[in-house]
């Protein structure tokens, strides 16, 4: 079965408004291309819920694993902004039964390939789901069974939004998971990498060039602790992330060698050439 990317939902989405704008089944925008791009919260829930929608069709996620994820999902939106959670909710004005469609009328109508009509309403769906969830978020409990061992995480490159805009926003939420990892900050040079951060989000002099090299930190760490799962919220694998942060943000400019965090990573890189 085919799978969509990050990418291709939104041109989909933005298609699927265009037509209702221009058959004025709506009557003024409701969202635009940057709202996929610039707010943190509601770009990582529309990953994860599409990671969902195309883990499903390979047969690698239960049910249960289903539901603790829109639970995280609820549970992390609480924290963004108000603005976030609307964007959500303008989003759902765009499936096609909202308008008395159905996926096949839409699908010729707006001119939307089917199969990947069929997943926006799946994805529209589990985002209704969530929506309904965010009033009671602080009373839900994820699975006993989910906190332990490994658990389902967000690890497809293709399903992750561009990270150039939200990147700050990222590597300071990696940052405050870290913080109650003892097993990597028992490392030193991590340690030491955490303490940079610390100085730098403190005085808010957080640049794109240390955001590249912490991310490189964190993939040597990774690689030198092989096997550690590091899963943040609401379901996104951090090496995935790291690698996504790394290359968006490099393909724009940013040198993580001009970063005083630069010098960590090749500590970092000769003690794992010394350990082969």
């Amino acid at each position: 079965m085919s799978t969509a990317s990050y990418n291709d939902v939104v041109e989909s989405l933005l298609k699927l408004h265009k037509c209702y704008r221009v058959q004025g089944l709506l009557n003024t925008d409701i969202i635009t291309k940057v709202d996929f791009f610039s707010k943190p919260h509601a770009t990582l829930a529309l990953a994860t819920m599409l990671w969902v929608i195309n883990s499903t069709k390979r047969n690698t996620l239960g049910y249960s694993d289903i539901v603790a994820l829109q639970r995280r999902t609820a549970i992390f939106l609480v924290k963004s902004d108000v603005s976030e959670i609307e964007f959500l909710k303008k989003l759902l004005e765009l499936a096609p039964s909202k308008l008395g469609l159905d996926i096949a009328s839409a699908s010729r109508r707006c001119m939307v390939e089917y199969h990947k009509l069929v997943d926006i309403a799946k994805l529209l769906n589990l985002i209704k789901e969530i929506i309904s969830l965010i009033p009671i978020a602080t009373q839900l409990q994820i699975p006993e069974n989910l906190k332990r061992g490994k658990v389902p995480c967000l690890n497809d490159y293709e399903m992750l939004p561009s990270t150039n805009a939200i990147a700050d926003t990222l590597i300071k939420t990696m940052y405050s998971e870290f913080e109650n990892m003892r097993e990597l900050l028992e490392d030193p040079y991590f340690a030491h990498a955490m303490d940079v951060m610390k100085r730098k989000i403190k005085v808010s002099q957080l640049k794109p060039s240390d955001i590249v090299a912490f991310s490189l930190v964190v993939l040597a760490i990774l690689r030198y602790h092989k096997g550690a799962q590091i899963c943040i919220e609401p379901g996104i694998d951090v090496e995935t992330l790291c690698k996504k942060i790394y290359n968006d943000l490099t393909s724009t400019g940013a040198d993580p060698t001009t970063s005083d965090i630069y010098t960590l990573y090749q500590e970092l890189s000769m003690r794992s050439l010394m350990r082969k």
